[in-house]
């Protein structure tokens, strides 16, 4: 090579390798030319490398040749450990002080970044779905191929439901989101219904190509609650002074949890004389009130109930008090029958109808029952009547000497005080509403004898329209 200076030096040439994003690992090629068919012996290549470059192998290193007539290929692999632009150089030198340095190289690496959050309620009533929601996101730079959600089941749940096509199997649910552009995020749902109280969490997770997993988890309390449901039945009604009369009250725990410690307690007006007592637990008369011993437990959809006789000893409308408090309860329970008389609306009875409702038995008069209860009852809907009383009617006489602004006045403020009484009762009952909605409450099933026809035989169009009595 000495001998033709008038040649031209030897070249060596350096590129990065293509690559697809997002890149973190990559190739270089060097390109060794020489125009002098000459050159032979060795040839060491070095390379000026960047910081932040890890290598797979040696990068100095010698070659031997023995004719170098165009050109020699030499890869080597880098492994950038951030993401950035880098710039390198390498150089060639061989027999002979041979010397050449390529140009400039420029690589850039990109790499895509998962981020995933995980949200959902802290306490939950049993019985009722715990929903959760899954966002994962790609903060990078790099599209993030092949990404994939997976979210854990708990063993003891059902009715799982899940968004955006998501796969369910044994404890584990499985999104297949593709490609995810820098920037991008998704969505994510699933909702089931534990069998049983306890804490129950699990995690989600995110992977994709060319990135860390990241994973998030959320908890949720779930506990069940009592609802005790206290009703009281007289078999014989009416009865002759002499006879006896047998009632019977029942408890029964609407709720999911159990109740424990419950008491009942029974008046006796005086027209009553108290025969036995029985049930669920003893019970001992004393001072005109008949007192159970306490139920130490009651299982959530139980019921249980106790009996009491006594002996008409006077006529008259006789009412009988039951009080039942429990454990769970901020405030005892008091039960007193009634018969409600529902009258044509909107008007108010005269003060005949009044007495003659009274004469029929009725304790409450109002407009609002009817309709409701039988539409409740064909809609399969669970419906409880709400009396809130707004006057006395002719079961108090008033005084002689007020004046009908007072007495719309006094009319009034009852409904005023009902109407605040009505919210907190709203209040306390959304708070237990889960443990009220049980499927297998009879008014779910209300329309099970309903229709006796053949289902085959209905026209498909009356069907159609009459789809809840069918279902």
């Amino acid at each position: 090579m000495k001998d033709q200076p008038a040649a031209p030096q030897p070249v060596v040439q350096a590129a990065p390798k293509p690559a697809p994003a997002p890149v973190v690992q990559t190739g270089v090629n060097h390109v060794i030319r020489d125009y002098n068919s000459a050159c032979c012996g060795e040839i060491k290549i070095e390379k000026l490398m960047p910081e932040k470059v890890q290598l797979n192998q040696p990068f100095d290193y010698t070659i031997q040749v023995t004719n170098l007539t165009d050109m020699m290929l030499s890869d080597i692999v880098v492994k950038a450990d951030k993401v950035g632009t880098y710039k390198n150089q390498a150089m060639a030198m061989g027999d002979g002080d041979l010397k050449a340095q390529s140009g400039e190289t420029q690589t850039v690496v990109t790499q895509p970044v998962l981020a995933i959050e995980k949200t959902g309620p802290k306490n939950e009533y049993l019985g009722r779905s715990v929903s959760y929601e899954i966002v994962v996101a790609n903060k990078g730079d790099a599209v993030a191929a092949e990404t994939v959600v997976t979210d854990t089941l708990p063993g003891n749940v059902g009715e799982v439901k899940v968004s955006d096509n998501g796969q369910v199997t044994t404890g584990l649910v499985t999104w297949n989101l593709g490609a995810m552009a820098p920037g991008a995020s998704r969505k994510l749902s699933v909702s089931y219904t534990p069998a049983g109280a306890g804490l129950f969490k699990n995690e989600a997770k995110a992977t994709a190509v060319c990135t860390a997993a990241v994973a998030a988890s959320a908890a949720t309390q779930v506990a069940g609650i009592p609802a005790v449901l206290l009703e009281v039945v007289d078999v014989d009604d009416p009865i002759e002074v002499g006879n006896n009369e047998t009632y019977i009250i029942t408890v029964t725990n609407q709720g999911s949890a159990a109740d424990t410690n419950i008491k009942i307690k029974v008046f006796l007006e005086d027209s009553m004389q108290f025969v036995s007592a029985g049930g669920a637990t003893r019970g001992a008369f004393a001072d005109g009130a008949v007192t159970f011993e306490p139920l130490p437990s009651l299982a959530a959809k139980a019921a249980t109930s106790w009996r009491v006789v006594v002996k008409a000893v006077k006529a008259g409308d006789v009412r009988l008090k039951v009080t039942m408090d429990t454990e769970e309860l901020d405030r005892e329970v008091t039960h007193a029958d009634g018969t409600y008389v529902c009258m044509e609306g909107p008007q108010f009875s005269t003060r005949a109808e009044s007495l003659m409702h009274r004469t029929w038995g009725g304790d409450l008069i109002g407009m609002t029952a009817m309709p409701e209860a039988k539409l409740a009852r064909e809609a399969q809907m669970c419906y409880a009547l709400v009396a809130l009383v707004s006057d006395y009617d002719c079961w108090r006489d008033h005084d002689i000497a007020a004046d009908k602004k007072s007495l719309l006045e006094e009319i009034l403020s009852n409904l005023n005080q009902a109407t605040q009484n009505a919210v907190m009762l709203i209040e306390k009952t959304l708070e237990i509403a889960p443990a009220l909605c049980d499927e297998t409450c009879p008014c779910r099933k209300s329309l099970e004898l309903a229709v006796w026809t053949n289902p085959q035989a209905v026209d498909s169009d009356l069907r159609l329209r009459l789809a809840p009595l069918f279902t």
